[in-house]
């Protein structure tokens, strides 16, 4: 079993096996689901071959919003950026960055609520790019890229259901600091409702996408992954979805 992705250590408890949820084979069939005693993360382990990852990537497609639920979801993040503007102080000029991005629903939110916001989205695939008006400069390309840190830094990152598929997550922490001057916003799964420790319970969890999500974080964790990149935890909030996701802001 690998150590913990976040703390690095090896005192791991195995909770049991998950067999792949993607609707085409893949070279690896099944992960042990491990649950780190030190920092209290969730993680599969292995990692997932590249392979596998870019056969997983390549199929995905974020244009499934019908007319229909597209409101809600605008309202929600408008709700969410809203919040951020507060805490920050709301800046005279807000400039966002958001990490794969797909549909840069956060980019969308903060020309709502701030007109002259500058948005810069990033994603390894281009099919939102086009699709997406409120994005100043979508980037097509890796997170690494010298672009991000020349147009920041920003105000506001925001990694929205990203952070689960990140192989190194404090290395991601890291380079993200570089160009934070505010607060970086993440959303992500956390546990089963309730979870009492089965593996049968993750088997059921609506977030099980093996191998896509590689880590589940609780508060402990999220702090430990703040810390070891330089960073402060915030706001922590794990009651959306009765429990099956968070939102945590660092600094």
């Amino acid at each position: 079993m690998r150590p913990c992705p976040i703390c690095g250590h090896a005192t791991s408890f195995r909770i049991g096996d998950l067999q792949n949820t993607f609707h085409s084979p893949l070279i690896r069939a099944s992960y042990d689901l491990a649950h780190c005693q030190s920092c209290d993360v969730v993680y599969l382990s292995p990692l997932p071959l590249q392979e596998d990852l870019d056969t997983l990537y390549s199929a995905l497609q974020f244009d499934y919003y019908t007319p229909e639920s597209i409101p809600p979801v605008v309202a929600f993040y408008c709700s969410r950026m809203r919040a951020l503007d507060a805490a920050l102080g709301h800046p005279k000029k807000l400039s966002v960055l958001e990490i794969g991005a797909g549909p840069a629903w956060m980019s969308r939110a903060a020309k709502a609520v701030h007109r002259a916001a500058c948005t810069v989205a990033q994603d390894v695939s281009r099919e939102m790019a086009e699709k997406c008006p409120w994005v100043d400069h979508y980037l097509i390309t890796s997170a690494d890229a010298p672009e991000i840190d020349q147009r920041g830094p920003y105000n506001v990152i925001s990694l929205t259901h990203v952070f689960e598929h990140v192989p190194d997550p404090v290395g991601m922490l890291r380079r993200l600091k570089r160009v934070n001057n505010g607060l970086i916003f993440i959303t992500a799964p956390h546990r089963p409702v309730k979870w009492g420790g089965s593996i049968e319970e993750w088997r059921k969890y609506s977030y099980n996408h093996v191998p896509a999500h590689l880590q589940y974080f609780s508060k402990r964790g999220m702090k430990t992954a703040a810390g070891l990149a330089g960073l402060r935890l915030r706001h922590w909030d794990a009651t959306a979805e009765d429990g099956q996701a968070f939102e945590a802001w660092l600094e």
